[in-house]
């Protein structure tokens, strides 16, 4: 999963710390080039705008400041890190054969002993004169140490266990240390034609990154969207994991204008849950297409409130400073939400008048668009948290209640003590009432993390809901039938419910059931539903 904004930064930060500390008075005693100034470094980084795994954010810092670095694409910048080991009797082509063999025997590790006999065909075998001595060490080493003197090959494999590329695991089995890895260097070793084959596996993590390197390197020559042909899932799993993958792909792919076609068609369809529908949104902004602001900018005019919200979290996601003056009018629409999501869309924006903007609604907005100015505010990676200090020290009451509520984003002792101060010190009852209020969550458990369900037969819901139809609950038995009906019923609530305890038995049934209402015209049921069917999905049984 990709890092957000705050722990890229935090990673940074401490990098930089560990790098002055351990490795740039290395360099100068060394007298060898001076370091480049880690400021400069940490700037440049700080402007990367691309969606990066924790891997791919680490490589990226680790190259920039060894001066490796040649690319901020993520091909060019695994291709540099995997050139450092290249060594020896160690080549690129031995990498990938490795990686390859992998995918042909299909499985994530390998004996020792195999992997040698395959990198032997490329290195060559143990040279004659060495085979009686060998063959003599061999009788004489400690079980489980392999031989003195080693072959070319087994040089290979020694060196890339030393250096960290494989790992051993029990049994003398090998394997990369990472998949990402593993699919980057196999997928120079197949071509075009073993795409289908590869595709099959796509659920392994393998052979799925072997299919996005294989596409990315031949993305000219392969119609990627014949993968689609099958995905018939409910929520498109296939055509989002090639969306994923569009930054890595070059512009001049023929398929990738139509892939983006089936997005905005998605995008705009209003049966599609809007859960399904924000996923796309951020398929776009993670492609990293120059044509996205102008995407967003027309949609923008779109009369429903749903499609407004989505194009301006998109619009806020990209960053791009050039959509402020079209987001700013949305601070004054009709839509409450859409008032809202303007002001988070702008808060993510780094713009001096998209900052000022939401200042402004702090300052002089209706209750809500305070409070949710103050909660952006609060998200800004340097200076939330002293501009929520700030904001409770202003003379407006209704500002200073919004930057009280604004600490709940703030789930770290300072915030809870600093609430505790404001609910005896502020001069106003209705503050210190909220701050007492705040202290008391802040006290608390994070209410992100969920609470366990009772089992079936223990919930007061089911219980209540069995009662009314004059039946009971059988305990140890999954309640398929009653939680069919709850499914079926008219009342929200019971939906609601329902979902709570449907998500653990994937039965047919109840998969039909959970679809038909992830296109409720209730907003709340309809994203319950999809987090349902996203769960099942994550679990592998979903079948509708």
């Amino acid at each position: 999963s990709a890092w957000g904004v705050q722990k890229r930064e935090q990673f940074l930060e401490k990098w930089c710390e560990a790098w002055e500390r351990w490795i740039a008075p290395e360099i100068q005693k060394r007298g060898e080039a001076q370091p480049v100034a880690t400021f400069l470094l940490k700037n440049w980084l700080r402007g990367e705008k691309s969606y990066l795994s924790p891997l791919e954010w680490t490589l990226r810092i680790w190259l920039a400041f060894t001066g490796e670095i040649q690319s901020s694409q993520k091909v060019q910048v695994l291709r540099t890190f995997l050139n450092r080991f290249i060594q020896g009797n160690i080549t690129y082509q031995i990498l990938e054969v490795i990686a390859s063999e992998y995918l042909l025997r299909k499985t994530s590790a390998l004996p020792y002993r195999d992997l040698e006999k395959t990198i032997a065909q490329i290195t060559g075998p143990r040279p004659d004169e060495l085979a009686q001595i060998v063959s003599e060490t061999q009788q004489k080493r400690q079980k489980k140490k392999r031989d003195i003197i080693l072959s070319p090959s087994e040089q290979v494999l020694e060196s890339l266990l030393a250096e960290g590329l494989l790992r051993e695991y029990p049994g003398e089995k090998l394997c990369i240390v990472n998949p990402l890895f593993t699919g980057f260097l196999a997928g120079g070793r197949f071509t075009p034609m073993d795409l289908p084959q590869l595709w099959t596996q796509n659920q392994w993590e393998i052979a799925r990154q072997t299919v996005r390197y294989l596409i990315v390197r031949n993305a000219n020559s392969i119609d990627a969207l014949t993968l689609l042909s099958g995905d018939d899932s409910t929520l498109k799993s296939h055509f989002f994991l090639l969306a994923r993958w569009l930054p890595d792909i070059s512009t001049t792919a023929p398929w990738r204008s139509n892939l983006f076609k089936q997005m905005v068609q998605y995008l705009q369809d209003e049966n599609l849950p809007e859960g399904l529908r924000a996923r796309v949104v951020a398929a776009f902004v993670h492609s990293g297409d120059p044509s996205i602001a102008r995407l967003f900018k027309s949609l923008f005019s779109s009369p429903s409130p749903v499609m407004k919200r989505l194009s301006l979290l998109g619009a806020g996601a990209s960053g791009d400073t050039t959509l402020v003056p079209d987001i700013l009018p949305f601070l004054a629409d009709p839509s409450e939400e859409v008032r809202l999501t303007a002001c988070l869309s702008l808060s993510a924006i780094p713009s001096e008048s998209a900052q000022s903007a939401i200042a402004e609604t702090l300052m002089h907005g209706d209750e809500m668009m305070r409070q949710a100015a103050a909660e952006a505010l609060a998200h800004h990676p340097q200076e939330g948290k002293e501009i929520i200090q700030q904001a409770l020290k202003v003379s407006d009451l209704l500002t200073r209640r919004a930057a009280v509520l604004a600490l709940l984003q703030f789930r770290e002792e300072w915030a809870k003590q600093l609430a505790e101060r404001v609910a005896v010190e502020d001069g106003q009852w209705v503050v210190r009432n909220v701050a007492s209020q705040v202290a008391e969550v802040l006290a608390q458990k994070n209410p992100r993390i969920p609470n366990p369900v009772p089992p079936p037969w223990e919930s007061s819901w089911l219980i209540s809901f069995a009662a009314k139809r004059g039946i009971g609950v059988t305990p140890n038995v999954p309640p398929i039938e009653l939680l069919l009906e709850a499914l079926r019923s008219s009342s929200v609530e019971d939906q609601k419910a329902a979902m709570e305890y449907a998500r653990m038995y994937p039965d047919k049934q109840i998969q039909t059931e959970v679809y038909r209402l992830s296109q409720s015209m209730d907003r709340s049921v309809q994203d319950m539903a999809f987090s349902v069917l996203w769960i099942w999905n994550l679990w592998g049984v979903l079948s509708v």
